[in-house]
């Protein structure tokens, strides 16, 4: 007896060194040395006093790795939903490291699977949370959703539900909210990009009125992402081993968004709709579209605002006073606008002692002397075909065609406003993908062969599109489209020259500080041609 129990004990000892209280609290097992060991117990005369300790150990282990290969042989199949999630990834990861004597083989893999999926959340909060002030990217993504469901109900006609809606949010009236002083409509201070201390004291016009009072298109109340772009985010994850948690709200999104695309298409083409003869309708459906946290773009709140204006032609123009008007325009990744200026010291003691400030139905000229910019681009403004592209003015016409439509002139705009601040402030080389740029699903012939690359414009469907959303560039003498990589021009270039060409064909005289060169681009099949050299570089023809 006195034998066994030395024998016991001897093992005792081994287990310990091997379980590591004497060897560190990190210290990694072998499961061939914990089995050994188990087995050696059990021809034991004596069970030792650890046994049972170490045999829950070796079922932990054993535990731990079954989960990590049923884990990585789920990340390596081709049915997305057969994929495991990011947060069972995480778990069984954060179990590895509570536990910390064993590292189960495949779980690096599992480690890099998180890394992609961590850096992809990364790409899309910066997406969308653009004016949250730290909220979650799951409370943001339900918002969009939730304003999504509310504009389609709207479009399809469920007036009825939406008489309590208020603000760009549509959702009731609650808490601290603040009035346009125009169409008296009530909006939250943080929907419209307001803090509290910005709205005392001062008069309140909301982008529809400011858009209106200001002759020019509506603007939306964030930076937000296109359905292009959101798309890209989506094809992107579905390249992973893991199904990151913003997964479905993005999918659920970009499906809510086509719906609603279609709706507004179907609605736009009725010409008898009552419903477009209703200026509440209009202004109610804009009010969503500009706050709805996700960028439609198709020209559709151009239509709309071209509708309500012709509604409310004869209606009194809002008038923005200088010192006193906010408006709600303001971009929450741009500086403050310059309207937004404390109230006079009189106005204010009125206001405070309860008498509205008042504004008159004419336009009030500020002293020239106060704002002669402002004064120059107002009185230009006015004439047919002026835009502004950033800070700075576009007069934009077609040479032999007369001044554009108002509808195409805002257009332009846009497209040259875009393209103006993404050559100013591009993004970081990370994040840039060539926004602004035109994507091969919208320029390549679907009937035909394209670019240097031989792709079919039948094979930009739903299954390739990350090749439909690759940027493209425009040759000036065969007016083909080339993706940018196979023809090796670099986004900044490409960029200068699509808002060159842009400027040039609509003959906008545009006073912003790019440069004016490349202002055309030759493809290498026409440079070829014309027996002039290439200048970006050697390109492969397939």
């Amino acid at each position: 007896l006195e034998a066994a129990q030395a024998e016991a004990d001897k093992w005792d000892r081994a287990a310990a060194d091997t379980i590591g209280l004497h060897a560190g609290p990190r210290n990694v097992l072998e499961v061939r040395e914990v089995a050994k060991l188990l087995e050696k117990a059990r021809n034991l005369l004596m069970l030792p006093s650890r046994y049972n300790e170490l045999r829950q150990i070796q079922q932990t282990i054993l535990d731990l790795q079954a989960r990590t290969d049923q884990l990585v042989d789920r990340s390596e199949r081709s049915d997305l939903v057969e994929r495991p999630r990011y947060d069972e990834a995480a778990a069984l990861v954060s179990s590895c490291g509570v536990f910390g004597r064993f590292e189960p083989s495949g779980l690096e893999q599992l480690r890099a699977g998180i890394a992609k999926v961590d850096s992809w959340r990364k790409e899309v909060e910066q997406l969308f949370l653009f004016n949250t002030n730290g909220g979650a990217l799951g409370d943001t993504l339900a918002g969009v959703q939730y304003r999504l469901r509310q504009t389609l109900s709207i479009v399809n006609g469920a007036d009825k539900t939406t008489t309590e809606l208020c603000c760009a949010c549509l959702r009731p009236e609650s808490g601290l909210m603040v009035e346009c002083n125009s169409c008296h409509e009530w909006y939250h201070p943080h929907c419209v990009n307001l803090d509290q201390h910005e709205i005392e004291n001062l008069l309140f016009l909301c982008s529809l009125c400011d858009a209106r009072a200001r002759a020019e298109r509506p603007r939306l109340l964030g930076d937000y992402p296109t359905l292009s772009r959101v798309d890209r985010a989506v094809m992107e994850s579905r390249s992973f081993g893991l199904i990151a948690g913003a997964l479905d709200p993005l999918v659920t999104i970009l499906l809510d968004a086509q719906s609603l695309i279609q709706s507004l298409k179907h609605l736009l083409e009725d010409k008898q709709a009552e419903r477009l003869k209703r200026s509440a309708f209009l202004r109610l459906l804009l009010r969503a579209l500009l706050g709805l946290g996700i960028n439609l773009k198709h020209g559709i709140v151009d239509n709309l605002w071209s509708l309500l204006s012709e509604l409310t032609k004869d209606e009194p123009v809002p008038v923005i006073t200088p010192g006193i008007t906010v408006s709600s325009r303001r971009s929450p990744r741009s500086k403050p606008p310059h309207n937004l200026l404390a109230a006079e010291p009189e106005m204010q003691a009125q206001a405070t002692a309860g008498h509205p400030l008042e504004v008159e139905d004419t336009p009030v000229q500020p002293p020239a002397a106060l704002f002669p910019l402002q004064q120059q681009l107002e009185q230009i403004s006015q004439q047919p075909g002026a835009v502004l592209v950033g800070d700075k003015l576009a007069n934009i016409s077609q040479p032999g065609e007369g001044i554009l439509h108002p509808g195409d002139a805002a257009i332009y705009q846009s497209k040259l406003e875009d393209l103006a601040l993404l050559i100013m402030h591009p993004p970081p080389v990370e994040q840039d993908v060539g926004q602004g740029l035109p994507p091969a699903c919208d320029t390549f012939n679907l009937s035909k062969e394209n670019c240097l690359c031989n792709l079919r414009g039948a094979d930009l469907d739903a299954d390739s599109s990350a090749m439909a959303l690759v940027p493209t560039i425009e040759c000036d003498d065969c007016t083909e489209y080339f993706h940018i990589d196979c023809v090796q021009v670099s986004i900044a270039v490409a960029r200068i020259i699509a808002f060159n060409q842009m400027r040039i064909r609509v003959n906008a005289d545009v006073d912003v500080d790019i440069p004016e060169e490349p202002s055309r681009y030759t493809c290498p099949g026409c440079c070829i041609k014309s027996g002039a050299g290439y200048p970006y570089g050697e390109v492969m023809f397939e």
